[in-house]
């Protein structure tokens, strides 16, 4: 598998992620891979970056180091992807999203 490959499968993993228990309602399609997470893009606040990190670690089982939480990780889908892409060496299945 290809780290493009890979990468792909994890954003579509992380937007799942967002619309079904971060931002309920959201719909996938309106989540791009590039928007900022935060200011400018999809908004999120303090507390649902603490929800993402939350739900992401449950879901590719890893805990994010301390060097990994910075503001450059959680700039889009795909700097983030980056980052847990270094942690796990096979992304989870999409449709078999961890219960919160």
């Amino acid at each position: 598998m290809s780290d493009s490959t890979s990468n792909r499968q994890i954003i579509a993993i992380l937007q799942s992620i967002i619309a079904e228990k971060i931002k309920p309602g959201l719909e996938i399609r309106n989540i791009e891979a590039t928007s900022p997470l935060l200011e400018g893009g999809l908004g999120l606040d303090s507390i649902m970056v603490v929800d993402l990190i939350v739900a992401t670690e449950q879901q590719f089982a890893f805990n994010f180091a301390e060097d990994d939480l910075s503001l450059d990780s959680f700039a889009s889908l795909e700097a983030l992807a980056r980052v847990i892409a270094r942690h796990v060496t096979t992304p989870p299945a999409a449709a078999h999203l961890s219960p919160a």
